[in-house]
């Protein structure tokens, strides 16, 4: 019998959101862009994927080898 669930929205438990920032930003920098806070503040709200963002800021990065990095 389940006697308890435990849903984590991010933050209540563990705040991952500072360790997702730094990875995106490494990942950023391999390709010379300097993902900034604000930025990254800016791209997280609009809640646009991966590769819309890349497309939207005219970036030319492919988006697999970035997740890979970023997942590193």
């Amino acid at each position: 019998m389940l006697e308890c669930v435990i849903f984590d929205l991010d933050g209540l438990m563990v705040d991952s959101e500072p360790l997702r920032f730094q990875s995106y930003k490494q990942a950023f920098s391999a390709y010379g862009f300097d993902l900034t806070h604000t930025t990254w503040v800016r791209w997280h709200n609009t809640e646009a994927t991966t590769r819309a963002w890349i497309e939207s800021e005219g970036l030319d990065i492919d988006v697999e080898p970035l997740r890979n990095a970023k997942n590193k």
